[in-house]
């Protein structure tokens, strides 16, 4: 039977602490690809005027995506438009959906990145699957856009 052997300190690649010792390297921080992506998706979702946009990191609660990205719109006409923005803002970035479903209703949309799904609701269907709440052990992401904007007491938003 064969033995297991440790392997010789010898034979170790050397830590990041000691490799290069004496030079001084500017400290990167790993990119995250996903995460880039669904700040790329508020952001085109954010300039259509996308509403309640959230993102949760659901990397350790979901095993078929890394995040969730939710938003809201007060129209059906809102939900297109915003849909449409967003899958054509990202594929000139080079990114696709898998799918798309929803679009010939748009109450729902649900849009496939991969490693990000985007929910476009109505309002109203937002509150009543309340996705938030299911996820709520999910953390939330910085998404690094501006604060809204509070609507004016002209706008039709309520």
């Amino acid at each position: 039977m064969p033995v297991a052997r440790k392997k010789s300190s010898s034979s170790r690649k050397p830590s990041p602490a000691t490799a290069g010792a004496g030079t001084r390297k500017k400290k990167t921080h790993p990119v995250d690809p996903a995460l880039d992506k669904v700040r790329r998706l508020a952001r085109a979702a954010f300039d259509k005027k996308a509403l309640d946009i959230l993102a949760l990191d659901v990397r350790n609660v979901l095993d078929y995506a890394e995040y969730l990205l939710l938003l809201s719109a007060n129209t059906e006409q809102q939900i297109k438009a915003v849909w449409q923005h967003v899958e054509g803002t990202m594929k000139e970035q080079g990114f696709t959906p898998l799918v798309v479903e929803g679009q010939g209703h748009n109450r729902w949309v649900l849009m496939d990145y991969r490693d990000v799904m985007v929910h476009i609701f109505l309002r109203p269907l937002r509150e009543l699957y309340e996705l938030e709440r299911l996820w709520g052990d999910a953390p939330r992401v910085d998404l690094g856009l501006p604060e809204a904007a509070p609507p004016s007491e002209d706008s039709d938003l309520d």
